[in-house]
C-alpha cells in the first residue's frame, strides 16, 4: 500500500477508481503477489473474488460481480470496467475476468456436481447478490441523494448519487466511492473503523475465542469515564491513536471501556 505511488500517484488512482486507500484493497494484494511471487500471477488465467470463486464452484463459470469489482481499486468508476491505465501501470492485466454480472441477476444454473454435493436440485438458479455495502443502501430503501449510515465493522456514511467528482475525494482521508447496485448511480461516502476497533482490542488484550460477554462484563465493572482513561480510536489515519490517562491501576477492562466510549 505504501509503495503504490511507485506505479501510479495515489490521487490519480482514486480519481479513476473512486475507492480510497484501504490496506485490504484487492489492488494492493495483486501488486504484492507480483512483487513477491510473480510466477503465481504469471500462471493465473483469471482473478476471482471470493464471491466469484463460490459462483464458479456452483456454476462452473468465470464471472465478476460489478459491485464487488467496484471495491477493488482496479475499476474505472465511470466506465464500469477494469481500468486499463491502472492494470497497465501495475502489470496486473492478465488476472482479471470480464464475465460481468449485474446485481440480482442469474449467472447460470447450479451444475450437477455442486447440486449433488449440497443436496440441491440440479439447475436451480444461482443469483448474483452483490457487495454488502451496496445492498445496505438498497435494503435500507434509500432513494437518490438520500444518505445512509451503515454500522458494523466499519461505520460507513454513503449516499446514492447520480454524479460524483472523484477529484474532490482525494482531499479527505477515509473517503471512497463505489458503484451503486443500479447503473448510473454512485455511492460516495466516508468510512471509519467501528467495531473493527473493538475486534482489535480483543485480539490485543484477550484471545480470539474469548466470549464478548467477558469483555462487556469487565467494561461494566468500570465506571463511566473509565477513571480518566481515554482512547483516540482512529487507528487508520491518526498518529495519536491509542490510549491516554493510563496508570499502574489500569486494567484491560479500562481499555475496553475507553474503546467503547471513544
Amino acid at each position: 500500500m505504501e509503495k503504490i505511488s511507485q506505479y501510479m500517484p495515489a490521487r490519480q488512482l482514486q480519481q479513476i477508481a473512486g475507492v480510497g486507500a484501504f490496506a485490504f484493497n484487492t489492488l494492493y494484494k495483486l501488486v504484492w503477489l507480483k512483487e513477491n511471487h510473480p510466477q503465481l500471477l504469471a500462471q493465473a488465467h483469471a482473478w476471482l473474488f471470493i464471491s466469484s470463486l463460490i459462483n464458479h464452484r456452483l456454476t462452473g463459470e468465470f464471472t465478476t460481480d460489478l459491485t464487488m469489482a467496484g471495491t477493488s481499486q482496479m475499476l474505472d468508476l465511470r466506465q464500469r470496467d477494469f481500468s486499463a491505465p491502472i492494470l497497465q501501470a501495475t502489470a496486473c492485466r492478465a488476472a482479471c475476468s470480464r464475465g460481468w454480472l449485474k446485481q440480482a441477476s442469474r449467472s447460470a444454473p447450479c451444475c450437477r456436481e455442486a447440486a449433488a454435493l449440497l443436496g440441491l436440485p440440479v439447475g436451480i438458479p444461482v443469483i448474483s447478490a452483490g457487495h454488502d455495502t451496496q445492498f445496505a443502501l438498497f435494503g435500507a430503501g434509500a432513494g437518490q441523494d438520500e444518505p445512509v449510515l451503515s454500522s458494523g465493522t466499519w461505520e460507513i456514511l454513503m449516499v446514492r448519487s447520480a454524479q460524483v467528482d472523484t477529484s474532490l475525494l482525494c482531499d479527505y482521508s477515509g473517503s471512497t466511492c463505489e458503484l451503486d447496485s443500479q447503473p448510473g448511480r454512485y455511492n460516495p461516502g466516508m468510512q471509519w473503523l467501528a467495531s473493527g476497533v473493538l475486534e482489535w482490542v480483543r485480539k490485543l488484550l484477550y484471545s480470539a475465542d474469548t466470549p464478548w460477554q467477558t469483555l462487556i462484563d469487565e467494561a461494566q465493572a468500570i465506571p463511566p469515564g473509565a477513571q480518566g482513561v481515554r482512547m483516540q480510536c482512529d487507528l487508520l489515519a491518526s498518529q495519536h491513536a491509542g490510549w491516554q490517562g493510563v496508570t499502574l491501576n489500569t486494567t484491560r477492562g479500562h481499555f475496553y471501556r475507553a474503546a467503547l466510549e471513544g
